[in-house]
């Protein structure tokens, strides 16, 4: 999921990938090959600077970014999206359907 986030947003204007793991060369020459920067985790987390946005993938069991992670951030809070697997996913059933509901097929927009 990294890679293609990072391949779609490649060379788009204005947006600037850093590309952060626990082990700096696992994600070193996937910064490379999308235009971006690579960076550690922890250096990442003890200085975040300001982004606009944070695209996480990761199977950590506990949150990385924490309430100091946030705090330390410069400029208005950024947008997060997280595109994590969990290994063992947990189902919410989905409520019985509304009888008087009619499902439509999208047809896109425009």
């Amino acid at each position: 999921m990294t890679r293609q986030c990072g391949e779609h947003l490649r060379g788009r204007t204005g947006c600037s990938l850093l590309f952060v793991n626990r082990t700096l060369s696992k994600v070193a020459n996937l910064a490379v090959s999308c235009g971006g920067r690579a960076l550690a985790l922890d250096a990442f987390l003890a200085a975040p600077g300001r982004l606009d946005v944070i695209v996480t993938a990761t199977s950590a069991r506990e949150p990385l970014l924490g309430p100091a992670f946030f705090a330390a951030l410069q400029g208005a809070a950024p947008l997060v999206i997280d595109l994590a697997v969990r290994a063992t996913p947990t189902w919410t059933p989905l409520p019985p359907p509304v009888p008087s509901f009619r499902h439509r097929p999208f047809e896109g927009s425009g």
